[in-house]
């Protein structure tokens, strides 16, 4: 980049609590940026006990703590951006880690366009042996810029469901926000989904949205099967409220094949064939639970026990 030109201001933000096995990795990227020098890392803990803390103390950050029960994924998040004195506010998460030097320079370079409200990045997994193989392929996003606006709400609403989920499926993983926008429309106080809130939101208001693959995180959850239900719950509620999308049943059997495949090409251990499976029927328990809950709830109940 040329030094000569004059280098944003970028106030990065991260809600924390008990990172104590990635934020290292996470701040060693972060202050390994090429914009680094005119940026800030704003870390908000919500109640750590694990030792990150001391790990944070070592880095040149600004640390806020709030109490665990004020922690909201909307409400935190527009706390951060009320401190932020960036002109620019990159949201991340304390497992993400930041491929690359150039990751916030990629991302700010789409704000030439004054249309343009947010950029949001790829996310990537690693190949580790401690990740379950199967999930190396799998498509987190299209590996392509696409950029989005919608002059006239009527284009936007007459999309399928399917291309509303692609178009917002934004993530606060790995996102750039242009803060005067982000502060005229500051994220939903809710407990999940706020990210993609706001890219509903902010389509029908007319501005610009843009996804850019080269600005890469690595981004992994391990498997656990309590988190597992409760996030694909959370997932399969969110695309038919917010998006109208109808999700399926994995078809345990045509899928199976197709894994036994997988598994004899690949030469994968086979724990992670049981671990792909157990997934599997963790999707379709919690598909057969939201099916029992939108019987028995209004969609109005729904909304207030998993978002409100």
């Amino acid at each position: 980049m040329d030094q000569s030109l004059k280098e944003p201001s970028i106030s990065i933000i991260i809600p924390v609590k008990n990172g104590i096995a990635t934020i290292r990795q996470c701040l060693d990227a972060i202050y390994s940026q090429t914009l680094i020098k005119s940026s800030e890392v704003i870390i908000i803990d919500s109640g750590s006990t694990d030792g990150t803390l001391d790990i944070i103390s070592q880095y040149p950050v600004r640390l806020v703590q709030i109490p665990p029960e004020d922690f909201n994924h909307g409400t935190t998040r527009n706390y951060g951006v009320s401190l932020a004195k960036g002109d620019y506010i990159m949201m991340t998460v304390q497992d993400a880690i930041a491929s690359d030097d150039y990751w916030l320079e990629t991302m700010h370079s789409h704000f030439s366009d004054d249309n343009v409200a947010g950029v949001c990045g790829m996310q990537m997994i690693q190949k580790l042996q401690s990740i379950n193989p199967f999930e190396w392929t799998r498509t987190v996003n299209p590996p392509r810029i696409r950029a989005y606006q919608f002059k006239n709400i009527s284009n936007y609403n007459a999309l399928s469901a399917n291309k509303k989920r692609e178009i917002c499926g934004w993530d606060n993983v790995n996102s750039m926000y242009r803060k005067s926008v982000l502060t005229s429309y500051p994220f939903e106080p809710v407990k999940f989904g706020e990210d993609i809130r706001w890219a509903i939101s902010i389509l029908k208001e007319g501005y610009k949205i843009i996804y850019d693959p080269h600005a890469k995180v690595a981004h992994y959850h391990p498997f656990d099967k309590n988190s597992e239900f409760h996030r694909k719950y959370i997932e399969i509620a969110q695309d038919d409220i917010l998006l109208e999308l109808k999700s399926k049943r994995v078809p345990l059997l045509r899928s199976f094949v197709m894994l036994l495949y997988k598994a004899y090409k690949w030469r994968i251990n086979p724990k992670w064939m049981f671990t792909q499976i157990h997934r599997w029927l963790i999707y379709n328990q919690a598909h057969k639970q939201y099916i029992i809950a939108k019987r028995n709830h209004s969609k109005h109940e729904i909304i207030k026990q998993l978002f409100i």
